[in-house]
């Protein structure tokens, strides 16, 4: 069942999937220290990362399905033409976004089917698509329970 949506910030001086955490806690409505206790996270190099596959299955056991991601930047074929039959407006979903506060990196948002919310504590709660610069679209569908 699709929650209200309300923007989740991130914790400061968090690990690498602080922004994971927030997101998923944004899609299903869950606290961000129930999202955190639960969602298992990989370390590496002494630094945590939360795998795409573990996101998406957590997020199917609550009842959201996670599509597989299409990528919007990079493409291996960049002559051939791809169409992609999906609307932002109004479907919800999770995006990979460049980082604009660290060099060569990733962050996430969510995009509540209506704006963007980020939970990066030093912007405010919505912003617009066009704020971003799309990596990596993650559409989600919710389920009925």
């Amino acid at each position: 069942m699709r929650p209200d949506f309300i923007t989740v910030k991130q914790e400061e001086a968090a690990d690498c999937g602080a922004a994971v955490v927030a997101v998923v806690a944004m899609a299903t409505g869950i606290s961000l220290f129930a999202t955190k206790e639960k969602l298992s996270n990989t370390q590496h190099g002494g630094r945590f990362y939360y795998k795409t596959t573990e996101m998406m299955r957590w997020l199917a056991v609550r009842g959201v399905q996670c599509g597989l991601s299409f990528n919007v930047a990079k493409r291996a074929y960049a002559d051939v033409p791809i169409e992609i039959k999906w609307t932002f407006e109004d479907n919800p979903a999770i995006l990979a976004v460049k980082s604009v506060k660290y060099r060569d990196a990733e962050h996430w948002v969510f995009w509540d089917g209506e704006h963007v919310r980020d939970p990066n504590p030093d912007v405010g709660d919505t912003r617009h698509l066009d704020e971003y610069e799309i990596l990596e679209v993650y559409p989600l569908t919710y389920f009925d329970e």
